[in-house]
């Protein structure tokens, strides 16, 4: 069965730790037992030897190089059980403090942290037999055998303790993998209601917004050309499926793009609608996609007031802003409107204005009360803490 990630990172830091704790613990304990050695002189070079092993099998782990590791730490171990029969006093060789049974008692639980968990057990086994076979060798095989019982039971405890660790990380894996689907569902939905809100946003701004304009009824010839001509920038959008309502709009005619009160005219003369527009002189240069948004949410606006005011007449009034923005208001002296009762489904404020406003960095406001006419402010950039 293929590692999930949390058990294969466990294994890894598992192995490093393990091994590491066995390599300080065997290789004090062999330092330390040369003070009651029978010969101190070969008990050094005995320690020397085990602390060089002990380096040698840290930096096998850490560097992932672990052929042959359990044979060669086995038969490591299997010397020093022999050993410690000519090194140490009697009284030491099954002695809790004493430093061989340390070394093992510590050798056969920590490598189920670093071996494979057959090799692992193999290990133990080894390791429990060495020091059986070691003692019977020298005339105290009775005594040994205590010892060598309790290093196959500490193997068995390190491989149990393995196991829960491993299993552990494994359902550690399967709720990751768990909540990583969730998310994905979740962020599949987010997306499936973005781009309904984005269609439904595509086909309020074109096809609505032209139909309202093309119904009107007092339009001249060129009101009628920037009709047509936006029908077919709809249509095109449409064929498309751009969704990104937010993208600099076409230039008008002959390709080249417009100013803000280019464009601002091109909407007013294409609304059906008498449109008072006043535009400074001079305006501070913004993005084209601030542009774009302050076009198109004064053509919602005023497709708003086609449909819904009750009149024919409209002022569109563009300012400059000291911080170097610029603000669009559109006002109609309509019917108005109660704002508490725009349901959420309607899509030409909350969307189409503003939406697209807060989309590009920008802000708006409604104003209506029922019988006093409504106001939309337009502003670029958001002022600071507006909401």
């Amino acid at each position: 069965m293929a590692r999930g990630p949390v058990e294969e990172r466990v294994l890894v830091v598992g192995g490093r730790l393990t091994v590491t704790i066995r390599g300080v613990v065997g290789g004090a304990s062999a330092s330390l037992g040369v003070v009651v050695a029978t010969d101190v002189t070969v008990a050094v070079l005995v320690a020397a030897g085990v602390v060089l092993w002990h380096g040698l099998l840290v930096g096998a782990v850490w560097s992932d190089r672990r052929r042959y590791l359990a044979v060669l730490d086995a038969i490591a171990l299997a010397g020093v059980c022999f050993l410690q029969f000519h090194l140490l006093p009697p009284e030491f060789w099954f002695r809790g403090d004493g430093w061989v049974v340390a070394t093992t008692s510590t050798a056969v639980i920590l490598a189920q942290g670093y071996l494979r968990p057959g090799a692992g057990v193999a290990f133990g086994l080894c390791v429990a037999l060495s020091f059986w076979v070691a003692a019977v060798t020298s005339g105290a095989g009775d005594r040994a055998v205590p010892h060598a019982f309790w290093l196959l039971a500490e193997t068995a405890m390190g491989v149990v303790m393995m196991a829960v660790v491993v299993r552990g990380a494994r359902r550690a894996d399967v709720e990751t993998v768990a909540v990583a689907a969730a998310e994905y569902e979740v962020d599949v939905a987010r997306a499936r209601r973005e781009d309904a809100r984005h269609q439904s946003a595509l086909l309020h701004d074109t096809v609505a917004a032209t139909l309202t304009a093309a119904s009107a009824h007092a339009m001249d010839e060129r009101a009628r050309t920037l009709v047509a001509e936006q029908a077919l920038r709809d249509i095109r959008l449409l064929e498309r499926g751009d969704l990104d309502l937010d993208s600099p709009l076409e230039g008008h005619g002959n390709g080249v793009d417009l100013t803000l009160p280019d464009r601002l005219h091109a909407v007013a003369e294409a609304s059906g609608l008498t449109v008072d527009l006043t535009t400074p002189r001079e305006l501070p240069v913004i993005p084209d996609t601030a542009i774009a948004a302050l076009a198109a949410a004064t053509r919602e606006a005023l497709v708003n007031t086609s449909r819904h005011s009750g009149v024919g007449a409209a002022s569109v009034v563009v300012a400059a802003c000291p911080s170097g923005g610029v603000t669009v208001t559109v006002r109609d002296e309509g019917c108005g409107f109660d704002m508490t009762s725009i349901g959420e489904h309607r899509k030409g404020i909350s969307l189409s204005i503003a939406g697209r406003m807060r989309r590009t960095g920008g802000e708006a406001r409604v104003m209506s009360a029922v019988e006093e006419g409504t106001t939309v402010m337009l502003a670029w950039p958001r002022r600071e803490g507006a909401g």
